[in-house]
């Protein structure tokens, strides 16, 4: 979860800085007192997907937040359930090979 939430962060910080980007050129074209086409160009491409990145990150921020507000809800744990399954799995078989040899052999553990 939080690789989602980190890289839907990165996405929203870049569309911010395109958007930036878009002020930057745009303030140096009106400056500079020349109409440029390629600036104008370009800046539009960086204004879309600035908008995009931007409007898209704050989506899917809201989603998985309401995502695990349900989950919440639920009564689910995030899934330290299944994590403890195989932490009780893992050392049950511990316990079997202590018990039998042969399926230590099988396994490949020392224990």
């Amino acid at each position: 979860m939080f690789n989602r939430r980190a890289r839907t962060t990165i996405r929203i910080v870049a569309g911010g800085y395109l958007l930036y980007l878009v002020y930057q050129i745009n303030r140096d074209i009106i400056s500079a007192g020349q109409e440029v086409t390629a600036g104008y160009i370009f800046s539009l491409i960086f204004a879309i997907a600035g908008a995009a990145f931007v409007v898209t990150g704050i989506r899917d921020l809201i989603v998985h937040r309401d995502f695990v507000n349900a989950e919440i809800a639920a009564g689910s744990n995030g899934g330290a359930d299944r994590i403890e399954a195989r932490n009780f799995e893992a050392e049950t078989e511990n316990i079997e090979a202590e018990e039998d040899p042969a399926l230590e052999a099988e396994t490949g553990r020392k224990i």
